[in-house]
C-alpha cells in the first residue's frame, strides 16, 4: 500500500525508518530502501537503540543500592553495538544517511543512562522515556541529517 498507494499519491519530505532492528533484517531493508531512493524518496534510518537485559530503572537502582555501577554495563546487550556497526557500514555504501542511535547514547566508551534531570533515558529494556526522547531529540537536531 506504500509503496503503490501513498507515495505515488502524497508528498513526504523524509521518510524515517527505525526498528528493533536485528542483522537479519538489512537485506529487507536494504530492498526497502532501493525502492524508496529510486522512486525518489529522501529516507533516513535510525539505527538501534542501547538495549538492557532488565529494566533501565531497576538496573540503576540496584547499581545504587549495591554501589556496583558495573551492572549497568553488565546488563546491555552487546548485540545491539554489532548491529549498529554492521547497518553504518552498508548503509553508507548506499549512500543513505544513517543516525546512530546507539552512538547518539554510547559516546566514546561510555553509555548515557539518564538525561540532565537524572531521569533514566529508558523506562524498561530499551524503550525511551520523556526525557529520553528529548536527548535523542537534541541528537538529532545537532546531527542535522534531515533536509
Amino acid at each position: 500500500m506504500i509503496f503503490h498507494t501513498f507515495l505515488p499519491n502524497n508528498r513526504v519530505d523524509t521518510i524515517v525508518l527505525a526498528a528493533r532492528w536485528k542483522p537479519e533484517d538489512l537485506p529487507f531493508l536494504k530492498v526497502t530502501l532501493s525502492r524508496l531512493t529510486e522512486g525518489g524518496e529522501n529516507v533516513i534510518v535510525f539505527g538501534p537503540r542501547v538495549e538492557y537485559k532488565h529494566d533501565l530503572p531497576w538496573i540503576l537502582a540496584l547499581s545504587i543500592l549495591k554501589d556496583n555501577m558495573s551492572l549497568i554495563d553488565g546488563n546491555r546487550r552487546i548485540e545491539q553495538k554489532a548491529t549498529d556497526e554492521l547497518f553504518r557500514r552498508e548503509l553508507a555504501g548506499m549512500n543513505i544517511p544513517y543516525f546512530s542511535l546507539y552512538q547518539a547514547i554510547c559516546a566514546d566508551s561510555t553509555c548515557r543512562t539518564t538525561d540532565d534531570a537524572g531521569t533514566p533515558l529508558a523506562f524498561d529494556y530499551g524503550h525511551f522515556t520523556d526525557g529520553g526522547s528529548i536527548f535523542i531529540a537534541d541528537k538529532v537536531k545537532a546531527w542535522g541529517g534531515f533536509k
